[in-house]
């Protein structure tokens, strides 16, 4: 795409959406607004003892069942070097949206759901992130306010960091795990009260995503080595965006003009989205 995307003009928080739009249109994938704790907490139940999750039984909507489903059908796990990890979206569902904990309610946690719809619409991506905190299930114990300042990391908290705990997708269509990623750093972008957005990266392709969105990284070992990523609100370019998701050529011409007067005729305007 045409490098004018490098400008700092298509920063904006309308810009920005305008490309996750078009990026999401062009694989036929539609982007669920998140939910949050009530909304996802009535459609599953999770066992006490195996900590599994099913859909709730006194629930007659259809998103239980495929919500479930696309859970399971998302985990994967891969080896680096003489170790296994994975990433499994039923078992942060479990610990994020268990209805019995208040601990889980108190981390006010998002799920993003992208759908692919160019056949019968199916569960493609799953999000869930939750406010920042220091826990062992979210990776992050380690991560004091001593632990950060000594290592260049902002002072993250439950009031100004969004979290994301899992990000998985399906090889096909391309490109889901990074507009969901981007519509969470929407999230925090639109937000009054977030300044950042972080994950704990286990996974090779969790690692590239976020290093190729231009997130800061910090490299420490847990069991595996792991990569801590941060971003804060207006830093994403729509340069880094795009070469991600590699939208139409010609939609800056499109979808944006410049100004009409000397005084904003150096300046870019949305007006698609």
């Amino acid at each position: 795409m045409s490098d004018g995307l490098e400008d700092d003009s298509f920063k904006t928080k309308r810009s920005l959406g305008t490309l996750v739009k078009a990026a999401a249109t062009a694989r036929s994938v539609l982007l669920q607004p998140p939910l949050n704790f009530s909304s996802v907490k009535r459609l599953i139940e999770v066992d006490e003892d195996t900590e599994e999750i099913s859909a709730n039984e006194e629930c007659d909507d259809q998103l239980a069942e495929e919500l479930v489903d696309a859970a399971a059908d998302l985990s994967f796990t891969e080896r680096q070097g003489s170790s296994e990890i994975s990433v499994d979206p039923s078992a942060s569902l479990a610990t994020l949206f268990d209805k019995d904990s208040q601990d889980a309610k108190t981390l006010k946690p998002r799920l993003y759901l992208a759908w692919e719809m160019s056949d019968a619409p199916n569960i493609c991506g799953i999000l869930t992130a939750c406010e920042f905190s220091r826990d062992d299930s979210l990776g992050t114990s380690k991560f004091s306010q001593s632990y950060m300042d000594s290592r260049g990391i902002p002072r993250l908290s439950a009031n100004n960091c969004l979290l994301v705990d899992v990000v998985s997708s399906s090889g096909d269509p391309r490109g889901v795990g990074a507009l969901l990623l981007i519509s969470a750093y929407m999230t925090v972008f639109r937000s009054r009260k977030y300044e950042y957005l972080a994950a704990v990266a286990v996974s090779a392709p969790g690692k590239s995503l976020c290093e190729r969105l231009g997130f800061h990284t910090h490299s420490f070992r847990e069991g595996t080595q792991r990569q801590f990523c941060w971003i804060r609100a207006g830093e994403l370019s729509a340069a880094d965006l795009n070469r991600r998701l590699r939208v139409d050529s010609k939609l800056p011409a499109v979808c944006w003009r410049h100004g009409f007067t000397a005084r904003t005729s150096h300046k870019r305007y949305a007006r698609c989205g």
